[in-house]
């Protein structure tokens, strides 16, 4: 056990152990590794630590010498980082996946590895020219990134030597019983020199050659051997030669961890017995001389590498440590990562071309903030989308909250708060990293007629729908009557988007995905439907006059969720597909997006627990996506939907449907199986 004070009464040299000190940046940036680079990889990855020459201090009890980690630590492989009178620890890390797999791993083979290194090192004399070889460590861990608690064990390998102790025979002294003031004065610019212009080559372990009244010499440890004398078996420095080491202690009586690997190197490969220390610890502006010089007698060395110097915990107990970093963080950015864990977890485990840029990146606007609505936003919320915008004229009502996931009793109280306000709040207070906003106005329709005092409001309501179009990269409509989804079902197809509807009965729902416009179209593909190509009649109406069970959705509770999940699911599958929005409805290529088909329809019965997932190209009569819908609209813009306000009939002539209608065609109704 480490005790400053025993070198007053015993000859053993005793080495003051290295006590870590780790940032709350190294832990954050081992977080963003583990995410974004390590994922479920459990092995051995390089990081360097570093350690200083101790700063002075006029305390009587000096610190512990400290090892720093910090966010470099990861990217400080060469060193080009380290300041002046730094020096590298270099190491291993294992990160297990979990705390049970903390528990259960083999934590001194790690550490066993990492001494084997230095050993290596040692009996193959590339510590000589290499002495950065001879600091390492090792960290066993495991990261909870859930709570940010991180589960610990550091250690610093020094190699023991199996014959006894290395005693010093004669008592730490101050360098300036060996040397003057004028040639420690030398001593320090010559080594501050030397590190520089050699990038630190003399650290942390180099030669020096002090004689009476000369300016000491100083060379790199590689010189060592040169100044070994060789007496029969026995080796030893010649007269007036130090080894010196960049000392991390501030202990008047022991030098630093440090030296016992370094007389390991010289009792292993250099054979000495005996050896004069110079353990520096001078800083500029060198106000007092701290570097003390030391005769030690070194046994000799073992065949194998046998090593001590796991950290204690303050206990003093060789034992894991919990690092929490969860309150010093952001609590938003907390979240985000946490949120973000799950999805990645997808990518590292079941779908690699998992595009989470992609989708984090999408804007999604959905027109309704009704029961749908509620279900799609907190899907597409659990995919990762970050950016939701809401349509929606209505208020929470006391019917609501128990259907419509966003939406809580005091919401529907006084009056009621507007769904699409009321929504994209909630979706905030679900999770902060979300950018949503809710907009109240009234989506025009057609067969809705609109007066000249309407005008203006309508014009408005018109202009912002369509700016929130052009602004998204996706709509989804979400509405409950046929005519709501027209005027956003034209608008997409004018500008690109892609859009999907879904709608709900009592015990079936459809999830439809538009059709591209046909510039978006690959060379010779046939155009996929909207939700309008297969109707025969034109959007009118259906609003008034309906009754109690007509104005209310009647639906089995459990469908909106099925519906609502299957048009994101479909939604992520197409940005996923190498065509996007264009892509073919071909329910037997499930490899292009990694996610499935993607099919133009699912149709689904509950009663019947069944789906169908059907196709159907797009119309030349569509009232909603046929060149000539789309051409009147670019044509003669707000006036052309003035006209399909205000008169039902228009979109059938314009589209010629209205020459499907007529009399019934006068069928022969004779039975004769002559007739086939």
């Amino acid at each position: 056990e480490f005790n400053e004070d025993a070198m007053a009464t015993q000859q053993l040299l005793q080495f003051a152990p290295f006590a870590s000190n780790i940032s709350i940046t190294f832990w954050h940036e081992l977080a963003k590794l583990k995410l974004d680079v390590h994922k479920l990889s459990e092995s051995a990855v390089p990081f360097a630590a570093h350690y200083a020459l101790p700063p002075a201090s006029k305390s009587k009890k000096p610190r512990a010498p400290a090892v720093d980690m910090d966010y470099q630590a990861f990217h400080n492989a060469e060193n080009e980082t380290l300041a002046s009178y730094q020096y590298a620890v270099h190491g291993s890390l294992v990160n297990t996946n979990t705390l049970e797999g903390f528990k259960q791993l083999k934590k001194a083979e790690v550490f066993q590895a990492e001494a084997e290194k230095i050993w290596n090192s040692i009996t193959s004399g590339d510590a000589l020219s290499h002495p950065e070889q001879l600091c390492r460590c090792c960290l066993v861990m495991h990261a909870d990134l859930k709570k940010y608690n991180f589960y610990y064990m550091l250690g610093f390998p020094a190699l023991k030597f199996e014959a006894g102790d290395v005693t010093a025979t004669s008592a730490p002294a101050s360098l300036s019983s060996v040397m003057s003031a004028e040639q420690i004065q030398q001593l320090h610019i010559a080594y501050s020199n030397a590190s520089v212009a050699a990038a630190a080559a003399l650290a942390p372990f180099f030669v020096v050659e002090i004689a009476k009244d000369v300016a000491p010499n100083l060379w790199p440890l590689s010189d060592l051997p040169k100044f070994v004398e060789q007496t029969g078996e026995q080796a030893r420095l010649r007269d007036g030669v130090y080894v010196g080491v960049a000392d991390p202690s501030a202990f008047p009586n022991c030098p630093g961890w440090p030296v016992r690997n370094l007389l390991m190197l010289l009792a292993a490969r250099l054979h000495l017995c005996a050896a004069r220390l110079l353990c520096y610890r001078d800083l500029p502006p060198y106000a007092e001389c701290r570097s003390i010089v030391v005769d030690v007698a070194i046994p000799a060395a073992p065949t194998s590498a046998i090593a001590v110097g796991w950290e204690a915990n303050s206990a003093g107990k060789i034992q894991p440590r919990v690092a929490s970093i969860s309150d010093t963080m952001d609590p938003v950015k907390l979240a985000t990562t946490a949120v973000d864990l799950n999805l990645k977890l997808v990518r590292w485990r079941m779908f690699p071309e998992l595009d989470l840029d992609r989708i984090g990146n999408t804007r999604v606007l959905l027109l309704g903030a009704g029961t749908l609505g509620c279900n799609v936003a907190r899907t597409l919320m659990g995919w990762g989308i970050r950016k939701i915008t809401f349509v929606d004229n209505g208020k929470v009502s006391f019917s609501n909250p128990v259907r419509q996931s966003l939406f809580r009793f005091p919401d529907c109280q006084n009056g009621g708060r507007f769904k699409a306000e009321a929504a994209a709040e909630s979706l905030a207070s679900i999770f902060p990293g979300m950018e949503t906003k809710g907009y109240v106005f009234t989506i025009p329709m057609p067969g809705h007629a609109v007066s000249q005092e309407m005008k203006p409001n309508v014009q408005n309501d018109v202009t912002l729908l369509e700016e929130l179009v052009k602004s998204h990269d996706a709509v989804f409509l979400l509405g409950d009557s046929r005519e709501m989804r027209w005027l956003p079902t034209l608008l997409c197809m004018v500008y690109s988007k892609i859009a999907i509807t879904t709608g709900l009965g009592y015990d079936s729902f459809v999830v439809v995905r538009h059709g591209m416009s046909p510039q978006d179209a690959p060379e010779d593909a046939q155009r996929l439907g909207c939700y309008f190509c297969s109707d025969v009649v034109a959007p009118r109406d259906s609003m008034t006059d309906r009754t109690l069970d007509q104005a209310c959705t009647v639906t089995r509770p459990g469908l909106s969720m099925i519906a609502a999940a299957l048009a994101v699911e479909l939604f992520i599958s197409l940005l996923h597909h190498p065509l996007r929005g264009c892509a073919p409805a071909d329910e037997h290529d499930h490899e292009s997006t990694g996610l499935g088909s993607v099919p133009h329809q699912i149709r689904g019965f509950l009663s019947q627990w069944t789906n169908l997932c059907l196709y159907g190209y797009n119309s030349a009569k569509c009232t909603a996506c046929s060149a000539k819908v789309l051409n009147e609209y670019k044509a003669r813009g707000f006036d052309f939907l003035m006209e399909v306000f205000n008169n039902p009939t228009y979109l059938e002539v314009l589209t010629e449907l209205n020459l499907l209608e007529g009399p019934s065609p006068n069928w022969d109704e004779d039975n004769s199986e002559d007739d086939f």
